[in-house]
């Protein structure tokens, strides 16, 4: 059994050391690509996942992120793809919504061309139910959970 070793708690307090311009939200943060290569490298116990969040659908005012998410050496055979919003809740909070895709196969590697979701049809989305993922801003970052064991 894979490890999950890109839990969100932990990836938010990555792209917090990122450098990225001072005090910016979850999706700022979140937008790039991450890989766990070099923990792979020092720990057996992890493997080498890639991970490519890309803004799409900047048009519609609110922050949508395509997230595509594999083994460092299998790109093209992605286990994961998504699709994220990411909106404010208030008090500094966020929730990010989590959508799964419908014919996810047609659209592996397009985080590299974000523009090519401007022509896609967003009723394809099915939003997974009780798999938000709720952040609160700490001191290093954000961090956060879904709720109890909804997803």
């Amino acid at each position: 059994m894979l490890k999950s070793i890109l839990s969100f708690p932990i990836l938010i307090a990555l792209f917090a050391c990122n450098g990225v311009k001072k005090d910016p939200g979850p999706f700022e943060i979140m937008i790039g690509s991450f890989s766990s290569e070099q923990q792979s490298i020092e720990d057996s116990n992890y493997y080498h996942i890639s991970l490519h969040m890309a803004q799409v659908w900047k048009q519609s005012g609110q922050n949508w992120l395509y997230v595509e998410q594999a083994l460092g050496s299998m790109q093209d055979k992605p286990y994961r793809q998504r699709f994220y919003l990411v909106e404010e809740t208030g008090d500094g909070s966020y929730k990010s919504s989590v959508y799964a895709i419908k014919n996810d196969s047609l659209f592996i590697g397009k985080w590299k061309t974000p523009e090519y979701f401007d022509a896609f049809d967003q009723s394809l989305l099915e939003e997974r139910e009780g798999c938000a993922v709720f952040l609160n801003k700490t001191e290093t970052g954000y961090s956060g959970s879904t709720n109890e064991r909804d997803c």
